[in-house]
């Protein structure tokens, strides 16, 4: 955070700001401090220096009682038990922020039941909804849109998926690209010694991996060593092909030292519309490292021009992607992409705090929530006054 920050705080009438995370970011129900000093998960604290940030805690529960809690959530598609515990620190904001589908939906059931205001503003953040969307049977469609429509903002991370968000709301559905942490601290390229083989670094967790492909670019690639970092079964088949180790990364410091050893790193992704692996490539282009990422799902948003693209489903063009960008792997301009384009987590947060003043204001969505440049440091240099509250 810069200096100017630093010197930022918000007023003691600032509007209240109830982030409504996943249960477990907080596995206590002490409330953790919750601003700049303490950002906390995604980064939503750094809004401290504008508003009052409050976030939502777990309740203590037995094992019985969690059982029935994530059955409930399997059942609806979202963690209406965890909303309902937190109704009084929601009720009590003057906004509330949305990490997925699975808490704006629990907070638009608890509007529909009297349980909140209805009028209470939500900037609803959707990640996997629109695309399920259209799979669910029409009564289910139709009690989601309910719990849609009482949302204020619905914003997505990808492109694609804001074309199907926008036919339903086409006045309130927003882009706000994603962002993380930008590494400060330079890699150390991976010493290319005589002999030794480039090395491949495939990290991934979410069901939109396509290992099947990467395990076939392998094989055509017999001299790469590829190192497959997954928890997934069906990452775990590839340790089939001679020249591939499946493992799990254990923390950050694990990530860092997988990073450290690679040459180049792969997210091979299965057809979607969500900008799957978003987080990775980000990751990948904040460590300084040659990116292959399969073009779809909008994932250009983020690996830019600065990444080398395969086709879905195509081994031979995932191989072929890898070899350029093994050759040009003293090239990666992946953090000033991630700069230049507002791909940071500040700029994240920042686009939220944009929409969040014109929503209490009563304005129009700015553009400029969405726009791909920086957006952090223009919201500092513009705010010589925290906001009031009115």
């Amino acid at each position: 955070m810069s200096d100017s920050a630093d010197s930022l705080a918000p007023s003691s009438d600032a509007p209240t700001v109830h982030v409504h995370l996943n249960h477990g970011q907080y596995p206590t129900p002490d409330p953790a401090p919750f601003g700049p000093q303490y950002p906390g998960p995604y980064g939503y604290g750094d809004a401290g220096l504008w508003f009052t940030m409050r976030h939502s805690t777990d309740a203590p529960e037995s094992r019985l009682v969690s059982t029935i809690r994530q059955g409930m959530k399997l059942i609806l598609g979202f963690d209406l038990l965890h909303a309902y515990r937190n109704r009084a620190a929601i009720a009590a904001a003057d906004i509330v922020w949305t990490h997925t589908e699975k808490e704006h939906l629990a907070i638009g059931a608890l509007k529909r039941a009297g349980l909140l205001r209805r009028d209470l503003p939500v900037i609803a953040q959707s990640v996997w909804l629109w695309a399920r969307l259209e799979r669910w049977d029409p009564v289910r469609r139709r009690v989601a849109g309910r719990l849609l429509s009482t949302s204020t903002v619905h914003t997505v991370h990808s492109p694609v998926n804001l074309e199907a968000a926008a036919r339903d709301f086409p006045d309130s559905a927003r882009l706000v690209p994603y962002g993380i942490p930008l590494r400060t601290e330079a890699r150390e390229a991976a010493a290319r010694t005589p002999g030794r083989r480039p090395r491949v670094v495939a990290p991934g967790n979410d069901r939109d991996r396509d290992w099947e492909v990467l395990g076939e670019a392998a094989a055509l690639r017999p001299g790469l060593d590829v190192v497959v970092l997954s928890k997934r079964r069906r990452a775990r088949r590839l340790a089939a092909h001679a020249n591939v180790t499946v493992r799990q990364a254990h923390g950050s410091a694990g990530m860092r030292k997988e990073y450290a050893d690679a040459d180049v790193v792969v997210v091979p992704l299965a057809e979607n519309d969500h900008a799957s692996g978003a987080t990775t490539v980000l990751q990948a282009l904040s460590s300084g490292l040659p990116l292959v990422v399969t073009r779809t799902g909008g994932i250009e948003l983020y690996a830019g021009d600065v990444a080398e693209y395969c086709e879905p489903g195509d081994a031979a063009s995932l191989a072929d992607a890898i070899d350029r960008a093994y050759a040009r792997a003293d090239d990666a301009l992946g953090a000033e992409h991630m700069t230049s384009s507002g791909l940071t987590q500040l700029d994240f947060v920042a686009r939220h705090v944009l929409l969040t003043r014109a929503i209490l204001a009563g304005e129009p969505l700015p553009d400029e929530a969405s726009a791909a440049r920086p957006i952090w440091e223009g919201l500092l240099s513009g705010s010589e006054e925290p906001p009031a509250h009115g």
